[in-house]
C-alpha cells in the first residue's frame, strides 16, 4: 500500500499525529515550532508562504525580535501567525488557523520549512548527512523498528511512504530540521537502511544519523541469550 507524500497527503497524516513541541504554547490550538534560523530569515518565509497560498494578507508587523501577522482564507476565517526569536539563530513560530484547524496549521508550518530550504532530509553531494547499512530483519519487521526509532527520539511524524518491498518516513527535529529514514527490502536477504538528517553536511547532522542507526540496531538484536 502507497501512502501520500504529496501537500495534501500530509494533511491527513498530520491530522492524528502528535509531536514534541506542538503543544499549544501562545494559546489554545496554536501549533508552535522551532526554527533553526533567526527571525530575519524566518519572517520572508512566512510571508511567502502565506502569499502562496492564496491568503489575504490584512496584517504583518515585523522586526528584528519577531513578527505578527493576520491573513484570511477564501471562507472568510482567519490565520494568525506569530513568530518571536528565541536567540541570534533560532525562532518559535505560532500558527493558528480558524478555531483551530491543526491540521492546516501543520501544513503552513511543512510550507515554511521548505521556503526556508528545510523540506526533506536528502543525501548525496550537495545533500544532508546520511548512514546506511544492512540487516538480517525483514521488510515488515524493520518498518516497525523504524516507527518505533522515530517516536522514542520525539520526531515529528510528517509524511510515510510505503510500498510493498520500500518505504520513507519523514520527519523533523525540534529546530525543525528534516529527518528521513529509507527503507528497502533485500528480497529475502534482509532489509537495506540509511538513515539521513539535514539539507547540508554538518557535524550535528552527522552525530544524530548515527544515532538513528544506533537505536535501530539495539531493537534490531535478535531476541533470546
Amino acid at each position: 500500500m502507497k501512502y501520500p507524500v504529496g501537500l495534501a497527503g500530509m494533511v491527513l497524516l498530520m491530522a492524528g499525529c502528535r509531536g514534541m513541541g506542538e503543544k499549544p504554547a501562545t494559546e489554545v490550538n496554536t501549533v508552535d515550532r522551532e526554527y533553526a534560523q533567526s527571525t530575519g530569515a524566518a519572517w520572508p518565509a512566512v510571508v511567502d508562504t502565506v502569499k502562496g497560498l492564496d491568503l489575504r494578507i490584512e496584517r504583518d508587523r515585523h522586526d528584528e525580535l519577531g513578527g505578527d501577522l493576520l491573513a484570511r482564507r477564501g471562507d472568510g476565517s482567519e490565520v494568525t501567525i506569530i513568530a518571536r526569536a528565541v536567540d541570534l539563530n533560532r525562532t518559535r513560530i505560532g500558527v493558528r488557523v480558524g478555531s483551530g484547524d491543526r491540521s492546516l496549521a501543520v501544513l503552513i508550518h511543512e510550507r515554511i520549512a521548505r521556503e526556508l530550504g528545510m523540506g526533506q532530509a536528502r543525501d548525496g553531494e550537495y545533500g544532508g548527512e546520511s548512514v546506511r547499512a544492512d540487516y538480517p530483519v525483514d521488510f515488515r519487521r524493520g518498518l516497525a523498528i523504524a516507527r518505533d526509532v522515530m517516536a522514542s527520539l520525539n520526531l515529528w511524524v510528517t509524511s510515510e511512504e510505503v510500498r510493498s518491498s520500500a518505504a520513507e518516513l519523514n520527519g523533523r527535529r525540534r529546530d525543525s530540521s528534516p529527518v528521513q529514514i529509507r527503507l528497502e527490502s533485500l528480497e529475502g536477504q534482509g532489509t537495506r537502511i540509511s538513515f539521513l538528517v539535514g539539507a547540508d553536511k554538518t557535524q550535528d547532522n552527522l552525530e544524530f544519523a548515527r544515532r538513528l542507526k544506533h537505536e535501530f540496531e539495539l531493537r534490531a538484536r535478535p531476541l533470546g541469550p
